[in-house]
């Protein structure tokens, strides 16, 4: 390989430039990689459309038509956006624990939120919360909240970009029922759960990560 193509790396929540390091100089041998970081910024609040325009004027800056996407958690929300707003823009999408579906609580959880959203309308505050949430500044827990009840399915629908959605059998923060909905509504993806793995399943299953992701980036249809 001539090294002309780009994989574009997007981390997940909380994660920086480093987050695919050695995913990234996996890859950098034959790929040109770009792995920005996407922060939350303490001054103004963003939504995901603001992570997508951020990343569409990254790839304009590095004069990228058309890359690879190699994504974790938020980091595929953003990537759905960014297909959506680009359809041309993605050759093959590979999804690792990817977010942006609303996810099924049982009813302890979803009695515990509501009893938390009570507090903070009664009271203008309460303990509880996840520990990402608790340590953002006031706009960052707006943002977090942006990006949190963004509900994806519709652009995830119309993705038609080749896609290898990776789930970790043991992730609770985006479990396999969420890879199985994601494939149920994208017609070009396909599915692998890491049997062993958590939510970073291409960290903890790093080898096996790289060898399925290099496989399906050089197949062509």
């Amino acid at each position: 390989m001539s090294g002309s193509e780009t994989i574009l790396f997007l981390h997940g929540w909380g994660g920086n430039e480093d987050s695919f390091a050695p995913i990234k100089k996996y890859f950098g041998r034959d790929y040109n990689c770009l792995a920005p970081a996407m922060p939350c910024p303490p001054d103004t609040v963003f939504t995901m459309e603001d992570y997508a325009l951020y990343i569409e004027e990254v790839l304009q800056q590095n004069s990228v038509a058309k890359c690879h996407i190699i994504c974790h958690s938020f980091g595929a929300r953003v990537a759905v956006l960014l297909i959506a707003r680009n359809p041309q823009l993605a050759d093959r999408l590979v999804v690792c624990g990817g977010a942006g579906l609303r996810p099924r609580f049982r009813l302890r959880v979803w009695l515990k939120i509501k009893i938390y959203k009570l507090k903070r309308r009664l009271f203008g505050h309460a303990d509880g919360g996840s520990s990402d949430y608790r340590s953002l500044t006031e706009n960052g827990k707006k943002t977090f909240s942006n990006i949190i009840k963004r509900d994806l399915a519709d652009e995830i629908k119309n993705i038609k970009t080749p896609t290898l959605l990776i789930y970790g059998a043991r992730d609770k923060a985006t479990p396999p029922y969420v890879g199985r909905r994601w494939k149920a509504l994208a017609s070009a993806a396909e599915l692998k759960i890491y049997k062993d793995a958590g939510h970073f399943a291409y960290l903890e299953q790093c080898a096996k990560f790289i060898k399925d992701a290099e496989s399906f980036l050089r197949t062509r249809n």
